[in-house]
């Protein structure tokens, strides 16, 4: 139950949705005030064959109806949102129901991904001795590449001690990599990953002296991504493109578009944009949470990471950005093209 400086009351409620097939039944508890007002909390419930992640719910007084986001994730890892109606009689809620999906975001449409990590789903994410899923405070040894691009990068840490941990992080589960000695690997099938590519990722650093997110494996191929010791973003293939300062504590989605000369670095769209040089090496398997070398770590969550092959267009970079900024409850500015 949310804490509030006033008295709730619960209730229960069914939501017949019109996503699925007939008689599939959602039910969410929520918490009304005295005066009428909605609050919400996060629960997981089973919508034919896929499940609802979060509600977000707005408020409401007495005899209004009270509009929600809806999240729903598909088996393949596809979240698309609805909306619902509640309506607030008495200070409860009688009636309600999900309608109108009003995105239709779907993973399969994009055929230039090499890889992708989903660090908040269990499905994907293995802990112990490769056992499925995980629980909090367990420690993650494997996550698979979900992109369905065959070069099957998976990352992998064999070592108890140095894997990052599942923690909780505004009502998901995220991994945490503890700026010590926590790192993950993989490498594609296909060998480096040349330039031009494009990697996206939500990150969320938790301390100010966080160092390497990320980094290329092999001598002469060290893309990489790093909080500099001024705490600004920085991207590196063998030249440095640095950003504005990024602040701790705080969920935002980075793109890095490693393209020589005109390459590009974004932060939630176009609310930072820095373009130049950032030299040409490629991306030799890839490293999370450390520099190759293990000498400097990345204090911090990561929560989502998408590769893709050549420049991202401005279309894509939006329906991408725009997706991650719903499942995380974060701002996106619509962003210009990677390369003016």
């Amino acid at each position: 139950m949310l804490k509030q400086p006033y008295d709730t009351k619960t209730v229960s409620v069914d939501f017949a949705p019109l996503l699925g097939t007939s008689g599939a039944i959602v039910s969410q508890v929520l918490s009304i005030t005295d005066e009428g007002n909605v609050t919400s909390v996060f629960s997981t419930a089973s919508i034919i064959g896929e499940t609802v992640v979060r509600w977000r719910i707005t408020g409401g007084v007495d005899g209004e109806l009270v509009a929600s986001t809806v999240q729903v994730e598909t088996s393949q890892g596809t979240i698309r949102e609805a909306v619902c109606i509640v309506e607030v009689i008495d200070h409860q809620i009688i009636s309600g129901e999900v309608f109108s999906p009003v995105s239709s975001f779907n993973w399969d449409d994009f055929d230039n991904q090499l890889s992708r990590w989903d660090l908040n789903d269990l499905s994907s994410v293995l802990v112990g001795d490769d056992e499925l899923g995980g629980q909090l405070g367990e420690s993650i040894s494997r996550v698979n590449d979900i992109s369905g691009s065959g070069l099957e990068c998976n990352l992998l840490q064999p070592l108890d001690a140095r894997r990052p941990t599942i923690v909780d992080d505004e009502g998901l589960h995220v991994a945490s990599f503890d700026g010590t000695d926590d790192w993950m690997v993989g490498t594609w099938l296909s060998g480096n990953v040349a330039q031009p590519f494009t990697v996206i990722a939500v990150i969320k650093a938790t301390n100010n002296t966080s160092r390497q997110v990320w980094d290329g494996i092999a001598s002469g191929a060290q893309a990489q991504l790093r909080l500099n010791s001024s705490s600004e973003i920085e991207m590196d293939a063998g030249t440095s493109l640095v950003g504005d300062f990024f602040n701790v504590n705080v969920t935002r989605i980075v793109t890095t578009v490693y393209n020589g000369t005109e390459s590009a670095l974004f932060v939630n769209g176009n609310n930072q944009q820095v373009v130049g040089d950032v030299g040409t090496q490629a991306l030799g398997g890839i490293q999370m949470g450390s520099d190759r070398l293990t000498t400097s770590f990345y204090r911090g969550y990561l929560k989502y990471v998408v590769v893709l092959d050549g420049v991202v267009s401005v279309d894509d970079h939006n329906a991408i950005g725009e997706w991650l900024a719903n499942r995380y409850g974060i701002g996106w500015t619509e962003a210009p093209p990677a390369v003016p």
